[in-house]
């Protein structure tokens, strides 16, 4: 049941057709990678990834930590024509599925390279959802052939007979285009509509090029002229915006390389798409399109991506507890003399001892690096010597390692007076959420400790989705959770909680 809180935190309100009706069922929206996994590069994590096992890895890790659920993948017209490339391809997407991938899609360029995909893909059970045609047709020019043409217009057509070609092989595949200007060789406003229809005729999705600084710069200067050259297509078309991940520090494009990994990297992947999200949605004209549906986004490449936000290894928490008790123990490192009377014993018996200490370390299953603790202080009864017993135990959590120190300090027995102060520190068990933020305080039942239960809730935004009773409550997605909010078949929210 939605609480009245959860309405009032809604900020916008809007009701669409679904996103995502060619999507599986559990997702809502893409968030898609280019990799190239078998190029040369100074940066060792991006070297060879494919052979190399470190990069592997940290590829494998990151797609898990970034929610990446869909990835396309570069360099194939090396990888696929060597068996062993081609192994080590079909493990790296077998694995990349375990961690998240829902969609895998293979990039080419030429006719060749899809024949030899199509030929991979029905060898190996089909890893491959889909291909991609990188043909930029609107640079064209003699110092610069595009399949093998000198001019735009001409490279256009044969770009559109590249497209008829793959849509022969039969192949199943789900056929993409990346893609930018279509009029950069006319103001033809009739001549670049037909280009636009004659493209989505051939597709079934479209990568839109939404290079810039900022996520409303991408949309003011990019998106809303890409998509609305589409907005008008014959057949039902899917699109996502690209994004570049390319800094100021680190770029492909020696020209205009500021692109947005300087602003992802002092906000967030999820904030970019957020900010471009709530644009498209308050844009009728983007959205009035009964053909043309935004799933998702998209960002060339892995390698600037995870630059500017490289993957984050979350903090050991160490727990510490520690015993004291009293015992008649000597050593020769450090000296105590302690006098205490035994509630059992009328005889007083005199040690000078030191402490003899214990260490155990034991793994802890956690999520969480902070402990939130109740604190019971006890005062002492008497005044004189003190034993004191501290005892800590750490938050149950998952799935971050911790370490448990248990340190056991048994000073000397002696006859006197004596008085104890028991102090037992025990965690609160808190199950972490993404979702909501409840904090409370109670006071313990010594003065002056308190115990806080601190989780952390994001500034939700209104997005479409799956009718509402294509799920029970919620789903999490591409690092997103979905709630179904209202009465419209296709009204959700959405909370950007990294879930």
């Amino acid at each position: 049941m939605i609480s009245a809180t959860f309405w009032k935190s809604v900020i916008l309100y809007v009701a669409l057709w679904p996103f995502v009706s060619a999507l599986p069922p559990a997702t809502a929206l893409l968030r898609g990678l280019y990799i190239a996994p078998y190029e040369a590069n100074t940066k060792s994590n991006f070297n060879f990834i494919l052979t190399n096992q470190t990069s592997r890895s940290y590829l494998l890790d990151f797609i898990a930590q970034k929610n990446i659920n869909s990835i396309s993948i570069y360099d194939l017209h090396k990888i696929l024509p060597d068996a062993a490339l081609s192994t080590n391809l079909l493990d790296f997407i077998q694995t990349a599925r375990s961690r998240g991938v829902i969609e895998v899609n293979a990039v080419g360029g030429i006719l060749d390279d899809f024949d030899r995909i199509n030929t991979f893909n029905e060898k190996n059970g089909r890893p491959f959802n889909g291909a991609i045609t990188e043909v930029e047709f609107w640079n064209a020019k003699p110092e610069n052939l595009i399949l093998g043409q000198n001019n735009v217009e001409a490279a256009f057509n044969a770009y559109i007979s590249l497209l008829g070609a793959i849509n022969n092989l039969k192949s199943g595949l789900k056929l993409t285009s990346y893609l930018g200007w279509l009029d950069k060789d006319t103001t033809n406003q009739t001549v670049v509509d037909e280009r636009a229809l004659k493209i989505a005729r051939n597709l079934q999705r479209v990568y839109l090029h939404c290079y810039d600084k900022t996520p409303d710069l991408a949309w003011e200067r990019r998106a809303v002229d890409r998509i609305s050259k589409f907005s008008k297509a014959e057949n039902l078309l899917e699109f996502q915006p690209i994004f570049s991940a390319e800094g100021n520090d680190y770029y492909d494009d020696v020209i205009a390389h500021g692109f947005m990994g300087d602003w992802i990297r002092n906000n967030s992947i999820g904030a970019a798409e957020e900010s471009f999200l709530q644009n498209y949605l308050k844009d009728p004209s983007a959205t009035n399109s009964s053909q043309l549906k935004m799933v998702g986004f998209q960002y060339f490449d892995y390698k600037y991506l995870a630059f500017h936000v490289p993957l984050v290894t979350a903090p050991t928490t160490t727990i510490t507890a520690t015993t004291n008790k009293p015992t008649t123990t000597t050593s020769t490192a450090a000296t105590t003399t302690t006098t205490t009377t035994s509630a059992t014993a009328t005889t007083a018996i005199t040690t000078t001892s030191t402490t003899a200490t214990t260490t155990t370390t034991k793994p802890t299953t956690t999520t969480a690096t902070t402990t939130t603790t109740t604190t019971t202080t006890k005062p002492a009864t008497t005044a004189a010597t003190t034993t004191t017993t501290t005892t800590t135990k750490p938050t149950t959590t998952t799935p971050t390692t911790a370490t448990t120190t248990t340190t056991t300090t048994k000073p000397a027995t002696t006859t006197a007076t004596t008085t104890t102060t028991t102090t037992t520190t025990k965690p609160t068990t808190t199950t972490a959420t993404t979702t909501t933020i409840t904090t409370t305080t109670k006071p313990s039942t010594a003065a002056g400790t308190t115990t806080t239960t601190t989780t952390n809730k994001p500034t939700p935004t209104v997005l479409t989705g799956q009718p509402c009773t294509t799920y029970t409550s919620s789903v999490c997605s591409a690092g997103v959770t979905y709630y179904c909010t209202g009465s419209g078949p296709y009204v959700w929210a959405v909370w950007h909680t990294g879930c």
